[in-house]
């Protein structure tokens, strides 16, 4: 996009707001550097005298876009005063800055879709309106993973070959629309042909022609080996060649390449720059992704073209090309190698005070037809889908390699299932016998049960009269109080009700509010209290029943405690259901279908253990354990004064050796 002669410069503050026009004759020169596929540049001097002020405040700085009402945007990178009481300052292309650091795109991913949907997420909830896209861009694949909108922009840009344009709407002093503009390939055909020579035209850069190749060895990915079921080995052919193709000039084809011949070759080129015994300059090169030989032989002659040439990079004055923009194409020919090809304009410098001094530049930046670019893009896709295809194939042999070893255990597994039914059967028989044994003892047991569960009911209908008792009864003259939120007493919002009692020297207080009730000694602890969160505090706690507990380190006397976990608890009397029991000391308990594990002291004085299975590190035995299904001791047990030993064949105790059946 072109940009008017004889520009006004506009300072723009830090809220995008313009605060300043330098009209043109302030300005000693302004220079405005458009790049393809890069970041544009503005750089100016001017007479400081007039606006110091003006450039401390700006941050971003603008010029309009020539035939239209729109601007380019700069942000102020650098300024400084010279000796000569003049401004030099330089800008760099605002959209850089902003897509690079607002936002971030984190995982999106697109499989052969649309080229309006891969951008979108790039300028979605940004301040960004995407404008104009072309409609012959082909479908493509591509992702996003945790990258700035600046990236995703350069690699969508070279996936699918587009160019890209940024421009700014400014009403009333501030900038109100922000548009993106995506082009197949930005400018037109200036119709403009300069020779090789020319003296309009200025060489800035030019290869050698002893760094040409006239001809091409072409060679692809290699083809996976294969067993005789078709399944990849893992191991891989000798990569593909062109030699199975076959080109001619009179069918159409470009050059002729005959059957078997390993390389392409352009022989004008050869002729031109090839040696002396008239052979081809030859390069072997590798298409890593490409797969099949049609593909292989078209990629290869593109690449040839290019590389079957002298490289030239030309500049000229704006003024010998007339009205150009960024982009134009301009044919070059070279008429000394018989070489005709089109370039783009890749850069203008253009000057926005007098036009006098625009530079252009172009030549390396090859044109490429619409259906080179399409080409291009459907072979990049097609390396990606192949490599994909690689990645799946590889996946479903491993699917396969676990299918079959997966049959294997399960075969294993069949049998170890038949070993171990049996194992249970003949444990079943015994089993039986030993629930036989154990249903006497507990019957007995359950006699004990109910007595212990009948005193237990007793002793708690009883604490439950005389608490009963003592609240209605104590301190009856005792005052109640309703306060503030700072404990004073209040005739308005009410947060606390406080009922003073005789208890601690008459220091003791009852509270209830939102929070909960406790009632506090005379040294303002609490001493009972339940919260409205869910916590229970009290010096003694005593109910009918307590159920899905958790006791950590406290003291258990009498009564019956039903799917509880204990810890490092003392138990003393009482029946204990489905109890697991971990560490601790256990006295004189009826202990029904629970666990003991942990270094756990059973003290079997006048304690039962019926019907369970004991698992411990260390067990010492001081009276009787009946009907036990089990007992696993890793280390050591003791039964009476004598400790009881297994050395992996044998059973001792003490020094002798105890003879069993192996049932």
């Amino acid at each position: 996009m072109a940009t008017l002669m004889g520009t006004t410069l506009l300072l723009l503050n830090k809220n995008e707001e313009v605060t300043k026009r330098i009209p043109p004759k302030d300005l000693i020169e302004l220079f405005e550097t458009q790049e393809l596929r890069s970041n544009d540049q503005l750089e100016g001097t001017l007479l400081a005298k007039d606006y110091m002020a003006d450039f401390d405040d700006a941050k971003y700085v603008g010029v309009e876009i020539k035939d239209t009402r729109e601007y380019h945007i700069y942000a102020l990178t650098s300024w400084k005063v010279n000796n000569d009481h003049q401004i030099t300052f330089s800008g760099i292309d605002e959209a850089h800055f902003e897509l690079d650091a607002d936002g971030f795109i984190q995982d999106r991913r697109f499989v052969m879709n649309d080229f309006a949907k891969v951008i979108h997420p790039i300028f979605e909830d940004s301040r960004w309106e995407i404008r104009s896209i072309p409609t012959e861009i082909p479908v493509g694949t591509i992702n996003f993973y945790f990258v700035s909108r600046l990236a995703a922009l350069k690699d969508v840009i070279d996936t699918f070959d587009v160019d890209v344009g940024f421009s700014y709407v400014i009403e009333n002093n501030q900038i109100t629309h922000r548009y993106v503009d995506f082009f197949n390939s930005m400018g037109k055909d200036s119709g403009k042909r300069f020779a090789y020579g020319s003296n309009l035209l200025s060489v800035v850069k030019e290869t050698s022609t002893t760094d040409l190749y006239t001809a091409v060895v072409p060679r692809g990915d290699g083809i996976a080996k294969q067993d005789e079921d078709g399944n990849d080995t893992g191991g891989y052919s000798r990569k593909i060649n062109i030699a199975d193709e076959v080109w001619s000039k009179a069918k159409g084809d470009p050059v002729d390449k005959p059957q078997g011949q390993l390389y392409l070759e352009i022989p004008e080129r050869t002729a031109q720059f090839g040696y002396p015994t008239g052979r081809p300059k030859v390069l072997i090169k590798d298409y890593d992704g490409i797969k099949d030989t049609t593909d292989l032989i078209r990629q290869a002659y593109l690449d040839l073209k290019d590389i079957s040439r002298p490289k030239v990079q030309f500049t000229s004055d704006v003024i010998n090309l007339g009205t150009v923009s960024l982009g134009d194409a301009i044919t070059i020919i070279m008429p000394q190698y018989q070489i005709e090809y089109k370039t783009r304009i890749f850069k203008l410098k253009i000057d926005l005070v007098t036009n006098t001094r625009s530079v252009a530049e172009f030549g390396d930046y090859v044109v490429k037809t619409a259906g080179q670019r399409a080409y291009d893009m459907w072979l990049k896709q097609k390396k990606q889908q192949d490599n994909q295809d690689d990645v799946n194939q590889g996946l479903s042999n491993t699917i396969d390699q676990n299918k079959d070893d997966q049959d294997e255990i399960n075969q294993n597994q069949d049998q170890i299932n038949q070993d171990t039914t049996d194992k249970i059967d003949q444990n079943q028989e015994i089993q039986d016998t030993i629930n036989q044994q154990l249903e006497a003892a507990d019957q007995e047991a359950q006699k004990l049960i109910e007595q212990w569960q009948q005193q237990l009911t007793d002793q708690i209908n009883q604490a439950q009269q005389d608490i009963g008792d003592y609240i209605q009864g104590q301190d009856q003259l005792g005052e109640i109080i309703f306060t503030g939120k700072n404990m004073l007493p209040t005739r308005g919002n009410i947060y606390n009700i406080v009922a003073r009692t005789s208890l601690d020297s008459g220091k003791g207080q009852l509270i209830f509010n939102s929070n909960g009730l406790g009632y506090y000694d005379g040294n303002r602890l609490v001493k009972t209290a339940v919260t409205n969160d869910g916590r229970v505090y009290a010096d003694a706690i005593t109910g009918n029943q307590i159920t899905g507990l958790t006791i950590n380190s406290g003291t258990l006397k009498s009564g019956q405690i039903s799917a509880a976990k204990i810890d490092g608890s003392y138990i003393t009397g009482g029946t204990i259901y489905g109890t697991n029991i971990s560490g601790g000391t256990v006295t004189g308990v009826k202990i029904q279908g629970g666990t003991i594990s942990g270094n756990t002291t059973i003290a079997l004085g006048g304690t039962r253990i019926t019907s369970y299975g004991i698992s411990v590190p260390e067990l010492t035995v001081t009276g009787e354990i009946n009907g036990v299904q089990a007992i696993g001791v890793s280390d050591h047990m003791y039964l009476g004064q004598k400790q009881l030993t297994w050395d992996g064949y044998y059973l001792y105790y003490g020094d002798h050796q105890i003879a069993f059946s192996e049932n």
